[in-house]
Parts: structure tokens; sequence; C-alpha cells
């Protein structure tokens, strides 16, 4: 280490590393049941995201709009931890292969950015 270089203070990335976490479902025989748990697990931990599949985005973005007032009564501070830092909802764009033509996938990520997505695993 040269004398210009700081230590990494690792007390701080360990005590925010759920801010860190991108929680995922990609299975293709994924439920809406095991969406909402997806989001309600994410949320209940403080993660950053929830990554799934591009045809289940509009069904999470209703799911996190309309569970967000319960999620404060339950959750208490940690609600409020979210509201700072709101759980980024990622669509998979060309999952599972990528071997579709760009052009498709470009019309797929404008169609999950419309839908709600924050952002675009591609």
């Amino acid at each position: 280490m040269s004398s210009e270089e700081q230590p990494i203070d690792h007390t701080i990335i360990e005590a925010n590393l759920h801010r860190y976490i991108d929680h995922t479902c990609l299975k293709p025989d994924a439920r809406p049941d095991d969406i909402i748990r997806l989001i309600d697990e994410a949320k209940r931990h403080g993660f950053k995201a929830v990554c799934i599949n591009s045809s289940y985005i509009e069904f999470a973005n209703k799911t996190m709009m309309d569970g967000s007032e319960e999620l404060e009564e339950d959750l208490g501070q940690k609600a409020a931890h979210c509201e700072e830092e709101p759980l980024l909802l990622c669509a998979t764009v060309g999952f599972p292969l990528g071997a579709c033509m760009t052009e498709v996938k470009v019309e797929e990520a404008r169609r999950c950015i419309s839908a709600g997505a924050g952002g675009v695993d591609m």
C-alpha cells in the first residue's frame, strides 16, 4: 500500500452490506406469490433491488406500490430507511441466453422501464 492509499474501513461496508444486494427470482416457473415474497423479503432486509424476469415487472411495480403503507407500519425505522433509498425494481432483458437481436433487447428494455423498472440487466 502506498502512502497515498487509505485503508478500507470494512465496518462501514459490513454495516451497509444489505444495500449492495440484488434479491433475485429468475426461475422460469416463478409465480406471482414468488414475486410478492421476493419483494417482501427485499424490503424487510433493506436490499438494494429485486431482479426479476421482464414479464413480471408491471405486476411487481403494482405490488410494491400497493404494499408500501403496510410495510411502513410493519417495519417502523427500517421502513423509513427504505423510504430514503427505495427498493429498485430491476428487469432481466434477453434472459437467459441473450441470443436475441439487439433491436429486440432495446424494445424489451423500453417496455420494462415504461412498466416501472428502475434498472435493466442485459
